[in-house]
């Protein structure tokens, strides 16, 4: 997981340890990346696409070796409960 905070210049250390008072451990972001400004798309929300592309992630997407860790195969759940069938 990866943060990303917008302003002035922040220090990340200091970000990182006050949610480690307030978040369990597995919702602290790995990396906390400083912006000048959150890229907001036409309507003026967050653009998700824009910071998932940031130059910053590259180095956090790829492991030791150079390459991206595998990805779990996509799930091919029945969109019913278990235990139920569709009508004739």
């Amino acid at each position: 997981m990866v943060g990303f905070v917008a302003g002035a210049p922040l220090d990340t250390a200091a970000i990182r340890e006050r949610l480690q008072g307030c978040l369990p451990d597995y919702m602290i972001p790995q990396a906390v990346i400083v912006l000048d400004a959150l890229p907001l798309n036409t309507n003026g929300k967050v653009d998700l696409r824009a910071l998932a592309a940031h130059p910053a992630l590259d180095g956090l997407r790829a492991g030791p070796d150079g390459r991206r860790p595998p990805r779990p195969p996509a799930s091919e759940a029945s969109p019913l409960p278990p235990g139920t069938t569709s009508r004739p």
